[in-house]
């Protein structure tokens, strides 16, 4: 090989390494859904809400409306049908949803303040009970 073809080689191989080193911080975003609309596993890494609304949107006909108002990310798996998973996305957040006929639509009111959103993390939902009183 001609020196001029090793110089090169070394060039485009550290090309590909620093462009691989200055990427966006963003770009390993990614949203994982498995299952059906009644039993669904969603598995966010870094995902924005768009990313995590516009796969469940190709999956399962999701329909949204004014989801700027939401600016921040997810990660984690969430469990269960669709409506529970949106519930738990949306926590914090003003929406409306709508489910007509298995469609579910959401539309965004207003987004949660930053000191305003709860941790998604737990996977236990404890549901407060009425007592009964004799």
């Amino acid at each position: 090989m001609s020196r001029q073809g090793c110089l090169l080689r070394l060039l485009l191989g550290s090309a590909v390494l620093i462009a691989g080193l200055v990427r966006p911080p963003h770009a390993r975003a990614e949203t994982i859904i498995t299952g059906v609309q009644d039993d669904l596993t969603l598995e966010a890494h870094d995902a924005s809400i768009q990313d995590v609304l516009a796969a469940l949107g190709t999956k399962f006909g999701l329909r949204y409306r004014n989801i700027t108002a939401i600016d921040r990310r997810f990660d984690g798996t969430y469990e269960g049908s669709l409506h529970r998973v949106m519930t738990r996305l949306l926590d914090g957040s003003s929406y409306v949803m709508s489910t007509d006929g298995g469609q579910i639509e959401v539309i965004m009111v207003g987004g949660a303040k930053r000191n305003e959103i709860r941790p998604l993390a737990g996977a236990t939902v404890v549901t407060p009970t009425r007592r009964r009183s004799d």
